[in-house]
């Protein structure tokens, strides 16, 4: 059922939305330290410009006030071959601003740079380096670069200035590249940062689509299922019922039993396909959050149950309940699917004894569970029961879809309520969990909080 995976596009939505924060905490970070860095240089360059406007800037700056025939700042990225190169974000010749270019720094002054520290060659740069291309295509003679950084250290580009001539105020040069280089991997810092941010946003809007699709999939697998699904199933039942009955004594030994298989397999299939629509309803319930009595709950439960209580002769203890902020027709659910697992899982020849209680947690059993909010208060309702249990190793695997730890021909169902449980909880902002000892009962804890929302202080 490709439709029941949207668990796995929620986390996945989690996880984007998690890296989104994340990324945005950078660049709120970024942007603190380039506005300290504006401060300390000069305007000459529009340094409030950002992205391209300001490396365009920035060359012309640099420009101005050195007159070098070419100034230059490039990123560290890969080309299509999956090789590294400059990519330039700002390139200026004799003054004007041309277009950007790719080149391959490793046979040339650039590859040193890159490699992490200032690169001056004040003439004959050509013969240093004869293989590389940018230096003949520009007939550059002389260089000055400087390697650009990240947060951590790691070079993510590089600034420089070449001329045809050769150059004489090196030192004023390279002082003035250590300057506004600072500024410029701050920049270059968060241009990828928020590039990064955009690529993360559009693939959290993907995985938003995709779980729209999928519930909109789920919601028509839910009308083929109450529709297509349901009405063959009863006709089935019913048509076999009708020959077994009116064959009542007639019927050859060996086929009565097919009988029998078809009408509980179409019963089972029909407990199945309601099941599965109860689980897939979840997703649909827009429901408000009331206050809700778990006492009512709990009282209508137990009287659906009425007729298999008294046939099973079990009993029950149930203290007070709390008034939680609920989904009323959920909190039924979930009491029904924990009242059905108490019935079914009792043990054969002993009296099914059922004790339901509830506490409120402290704030540092909240902090021991990593799903709860630890701004709200939390109840702890616990469904203690004698039935036949189950090793304690199993107990998250029967909050999963379609798990069964038992045969059907011993205990019937479809492995569906334990899970419809834990979405419930789960969408309450709460949890459920289990303990159990094989063939000594399980007991299973609800935790729901008192309120969905944290209530503010009333002032004093």
């Amino acid at each position: 059922m490709e439709t029941l995976n949207s668990g796995v596009a929620n986390q996945r939505i989690k996880e984007l939305e998690a890296q989104v924060i994340r990324l945005k905490d950078q660049l709120r970070n970024v942007g603190e330290n380039n506005e300290r860095f504006i401060a300390e240089l000069s305007e000459g360059f529009a340094s409030n410009n950002i992205g391209d406007d300001f490396f365009n800037a920035l060359v012309k700056y640099i420009f101005e006030k050195t007159r070098v025939d070419y100034v230059l700042v490039g990123k560290l990225v890969n080309n299509s071959d999956g090789l590294r190169i400059i990519r330039t974000l700002a390139l200026n010749a004799f003054g004007k601003q041309v277009d950007n270019m790719d080149y391959p720094f490793m046979e040339g002054p650039c590859g040193q740079v890159i490699a992490g520290q200032l690169y001056v060659y004040p003439r004959h740069a050509r013969q240093f380096f004869p293989n590389n291309p940018m230096l003949a295509a520009l007939e550059a003679e002389a260089y000055i670069g400087y390697p650009l950084y990240n947060a951590d250290g790691v070079t993510i580009g590089l600034i420089a200035v070449m001329h045809k001539k050769e150059l004489s105020d090196v030192n004023y040069l390279s002082s003035l590249l250590k300057i506004v280089a600072k500024r410029a991997e701050l920049e270059l810092e968060r241009v990828q940062y928020q590039e990064i941010l955009e690529q993360k946003t559009k693939s959290l809007e993907e995985a938003n689509n995709n779980l729209e699709l999928s519930n909109k999939n789920l919601e028509q697998f839910a009308y083929m299922a109450s529709h297509d699904l349901q009405e063959p199933l009863r006709k089935i039942i019913t048509f076999s019922n009708l020959i077994r009955e009116r064959s009542a004594g007639k019927l050859d030994p060996v086929v009565q039993p097919y009988f029998e298989r078809i009408i509980t397999s179409a019963d089972r299939m029909r407990q199945l396909i309601t099941d599965l629509l109860d689980y897939s309803r979840l997703q649909q319930i827009t429901g408000a959050f009331v206050a809700t009595d778990l006492n009512t709950i709990f009282k209508s439960v137990q009287n659906d149950f009425e007729i298999l209580i008294e046939e099973k002769e079990a009993v029950i203890d149930c203290r007070q309940l709390p008034v939680v902020e609920a989904i009323p027709m959920q909190m039924n659910q979930l009491f029904t699917n924990l009242f059905s697992n108490f019935l079914k899982f009792s043990k054969s020849g002993e009296t099914p004894v059922l004790k339901v209680s509830h506490r409120v947690l402290t704030p540092e059993e909240v902090s021991q569970h990593s799903s709860l909010n630890p701004l709200l208060t939390y109840y702890q309702i616990c469904f203690r029961d004698n039935g036949i249990g189950f090793s304690q190793k199993f107990a998250e695997k029967i909050f999963i879809i379609f798990q069964r730890l038992n045969g059907r021909s011993e205990y019937p169902g479809t492995g569906i309520g334990l899970a419809i449980c834990k979405k419930i909880a789960t969408f309450h902002q709460g949890e459920i969990y289990a303990q159990a000892v094989e063939n000594e009962g399980a007991t299973f804890y609800v935790l729901l909080p008192a309120h969905q929302k944290a209530e503010v202080p009333k002032a004093t």
